[in-house]
Parts: structure tokens; sequence; C-alpha cells
């Protein structure tokens, strides 16, 4: 959340996070579900700056980004 400056409106306290992040917090939740939204993600984002994707997950030592990288040039 630190690193979420998106808000919905300016006195929201809701805050939009940053899409590496998404993606880690999805790979870390894991499960079907999980991964098939990092595809969508990946898919329907294609300027996603894949090396800062990478890092944050690495960051967290999480596995299997490379995986969903490849099955979603394959959609």
């Amino acid at each position: 959340m630190r690193h979420s400056t998106l808000v919905v409106r300016e006195d929201s306290p809701i805050k939009i996070v940053p899409i590496p992040h998404l993606i880690a917090l999805k790979l870390y939740a894991g499960g079907h579900k999980s991964k098939a939204d990092i595809i969508e993600l990946l898919v329907r984002n294609p300027d996603l700056e894949l090396d800062e994707v990478r890092s944050v997950c690495a960051r967290y030592r999480l596995g299997g980004l490379e995986e969903l990288i490849a099955g979603s040039r394959s959609v």
C-alpha cells in the first residue's frame, strides 16, 4: 500500500494498488483464479514493464511468474 499513489477520489481512503504489486499479491494468493487474473492483467496491459513486475515479485521471493508471462503470450 505504500506504493499506492492513485486514489478513487481526492478524499477517499481507498488507494489503487499499482499493477506490479497487484500481480505480486495475486501470485502470493495462488490458486487457479489468481493465476488466471495475472495472465489477464498481462494480456490487457501489453506496455507493462515486466522487469518492474519481476523485481517486485523477486523482492517477496514469489515464484511462478515466468510461467504466467509465457502463458500470457500464448493467449
